[in-house]
Order: structure tokens, then sequence, then C-alpha cells
């Protein structure tokens, strides 16, 4: 979680600090009043305070992580982000740019559907046309569509730097700084009529995002709840079997349990259909300090192995004991699928 909160914020800082720079220099072409040049001092002036920021974001990440005792592994490639050597690879980091950039503007995601994205994209389509029809001259419209095509690409720049990374999908910061400026764009460029309409469209998006804020935090709250109540169940029922050799702290869990998938529930991230096994019962436990250890069940323990073939899964009465003086919870019989 460190780790992820250090990387959070370095990719944060890259995102805002290329899509304000972006959103600056459209400003500086379309509003003006003065011929600007691309290659002007204060374009180039901008442009160099984004990549100090950049840089700057990458050495307060790098000295923030010095001071952390982690193991990087393998998880969000966090063992290779900056590791640069074999994996930068410039073209494989523009596809994916514009394949993640595609994705944000047009594609339905599981947490902003479709009907949040026709907003976005009324308001990209009337940024672009300001942009091509706002300045004077060739040039100037070259420049403001160029500076309008990287500023979309800006939240997403950090996989040019690793494109084998998995990083998050929304990357909200840099996309919430792009979004504002092309609503920026549409209530400047546009008459009175223009500006209104836009207003009101900006607000219908704005109640979506907060409405989907709202499911994603009731959905993390309500799986919180049914994590806990699932182990708090697990561990009193367990412990309420009568063996004077266990004491109560070494439990093996057989199998993974699954939430249903089946009508009205429906598979979607955040909602956790892949619900509990050996590795989030320890996690939750230790958030709980309680001592209890989990492991998960394996060919090396035949005597659970037999134990567990026998017996009917959870929430059933019967799926958890006592064996050998250590508690035993079935989750499933489907070994092979929790191992």
């Amino acid at each position: 979680l460190m780790y992820m909160a250090a990387f959070s914020i370095y990719q944060s800082v890259i995102a805002n600090a290329a899509a304000i720079f972006g959103i600056w220099a459209i400003a500086k072409i379309l509003f003006s009043n003065s011929e600007v040049y691309f290659f002007s001092r204060s374009m180039l002036k901008a442009a160099a305070g984004a990549i100090a920021a950049v840089a700057a974001g990458g050495v307060l990440y790098l000295f923030g992580v010095s001071l952390m005792d982690l193991d990087f592994g393998s998880y969000q490639a966090a063992d290779q982000a900056f590791a640069l050597t074999g994996i930068f690879h410039p073209v494989e980091g523009l596809v994916a740019v514009l394949h993640g950039s595609r994705a944000f503007f047009f594609w339905p995601e599981n947490y902003f559907p479709l009907y949040i994205k026709k907003p976005q994209q009324v308001f990209l389509v009337a940024a672009g046309i300001a942009c091509l029809w706002l300045p004077r001259g060739a040039k100037a419209k070259t420049a403001a569509l160029l500076v309008f095509g990287l500023t979309l690409l800006a939240p997403r720049v950090l996989q040019f730097l690793h494109p084998a990374g998995n990083f998050h999908q929304l990357t909200l910061t840099g996309y919430a700084v792009v979004v504002g400026g092309l609503v920026m764009i549409v209530n400047r460029a546009g008459p009175v009529i223009i500006r209104n309409l836009s207003c009101l469209l900006c607000c219908f998006m704005i109640a979506g995002y907060l409405v989907q804020s709202n499911w994603i935090s009731t959905v993390t709250y309500l799986n919180t709840q049914a994590h806990y109540a699932t182990l708090t169940q697990s561990l009193a029922r367990i412990r309420a079997v009568p063996d004077s050799r266990w004491d109560g702290k070494q439990i093996v869990v057989v199998g993974r349990y699954d939430m249903p998938s089946d009508y009205p529930f429906r598979p979607a991230t955040g909602v956790a259909n892949k619900f509990i096994d050996a590795y989030h019962m320890q996690r939750l436990a230790s958030l709980m300090r309680d001592e209890v250890t989990f492991t998960p069940a394996d060919e090396k323990m035949p005597e659970v192995m037999a134990y567990a073939s026998s017996r009917s899964t959870w929430p059933h009465p019967e799926s958890v004991g006592v064996i050998g003086g250590v508690g035993v919870v079935i989750l499933s019989n489907d070994i092979g699928k929790g191992i």
C-alpha cells in the first residue's frame, strides 16, 4: 500500500503537469489577443516547467521509496517499474498510451459507463472544432491541434516509461484536468447559448461522476462488511469446536469461497465475486489484531484433504472442524481452484 501510494503520487504529478501544460498552451493559442508562436519563449518556458515537475515527481518518488523497507514483487510490475534496461520500448509505449486513451474516452468501463462518457465526447468534439476554427493562420491551427492531441494522451504518459506496467486504467486526476480543460475551452470559445448548454451538460456530467463515486464507495463498504462477516463467523464456529489439542491459532483453509454470480448478482470490478481464501483471511485477521494464522491446504496435508473430500462446504455446519490439533475450514471441495 505504501508503494502504491508513492507510485500514484508520482503518476499524478506526471499526468497533471503534462495535462495542465497542454490546456494552458491551447488556451494561449486560442484566446491570446496577439499572435502566439508554438516555439515562443512563453511556450518553451511552460514546457520546461512541466518537464521540471515530472523530474521533481520522479526524484520525490525514488526518495520516498528508498526510505521504505519494501520487498518489491511482481504485482503491477513493481519490481521493474524503474529498471529501464530491456523494457523501454517507445513503440509499445505509444500503442499502450493510444489504446488506453481510446478506452477512457470511447469505451465503456466498469467504473465509467457510457452515459458519463458521452458528455465527455461532446466536449471533446467541440473543443477539437474550436482548436481548428479559432486560431489565425495555418501554423497556429496546426499547433493548436498538435497540442490538443498531445493533451489527450497526457494522463497516460507514464506508460512511455514502462509500457508493460499494469498502471491504473483510469488515471483519474490527469483525466480530470483534461476534461475540465475541454469544458473551459467550450465555455470560452462559444456564443452565449453554447456556453449555457455546455454548463447544463457539465452539471449532468458532474452529477454522473458523483453517482459513480457513491456507487464505488458503497460497493467497497459492503464488500468489506461481507469479508469481515464471513471471517468472524468462521472463526466463531471453528473455535466453538471442542478439542483440547487445539490452541485456536492455526487454521488450514481448503479451497476458496466465491460469491454467487447468477441473477441478480453480476460479476464486475469491485463486486468481489472471487470472494475469500486463506490469503484474504490472513490479511483481515491481521487488521483485526487476531493472532490466528491461516494456511492454504495442499497435497502435503493428506489428513486434511481426506477430511475435506467427505464434508460439505461453507456455510454448512460440518464445513469446520479440527484435525490433528489444527483447525480446518472447507470453503470449497475444488482444491485446485483454491490453491
